[in-house]
């Protein structure tokens, strides 16, 4: 009895780690896009010292954090180096897809519809993702 509950604290345990270590990748990708956002549109608001400024704090604090993460999860064996890979990959990809989509619609004052092309591109990569991750 005593050993299934470990049994299942352990596998608790470990899809816990692995949730946490996805969710510091969607975090590092958020910075990584928000520093391409502050670094392509310096020219509307504020002066390029302060655009670079701005994008390489977001990319220093990017670094560490996915540095530490991708370190973290392949000495505990949490993910293999592609399935990191994977999930920065995608979750950069679904960033850039939203605040490309909003930045759009918010320039143009226009609706921007999303087509069916990108709605199959993202169900692509999702499902790619998934058969990346799965173990």
């Amino acid at each position: 009895m005593e050993k299934e509950i470990f049994d299942i604290s352990d596998k608790w345990n470990f899809h816990v780690k692995r949730f946490l270590i996805s969710l510091s990748l969607f975090v590092a990708a958020f910075l990584m896009v928000m520093a391409w956002i502050f670094h392509l549109n310096w020219q509307k608001k504020i002066s390029f010292s302060t655009a670079f400024g701005i994008s390489i704090v977001f990319v220093i604090f990017e670094f560490l954090l996915n540095t530490f993460i991708t370190r973290y999860a392949i000495n505990k064996k949490l993910f293999t180096q592609a399935q990191l890979a994977t999930l920065s990959i995608v979750f950069g990809v679904f960033f850039i897809f939203i605040v490309g989509f909003f930045l759009k619609s918010h320039i143009s004052d226009t609706n921007i519809n999303i087509s069916p092309f990108d709605i199959s591109g993202l169900l692509l990569i999702t499902i790619g993702a998934i058969l990346v991750l799965h173990k």
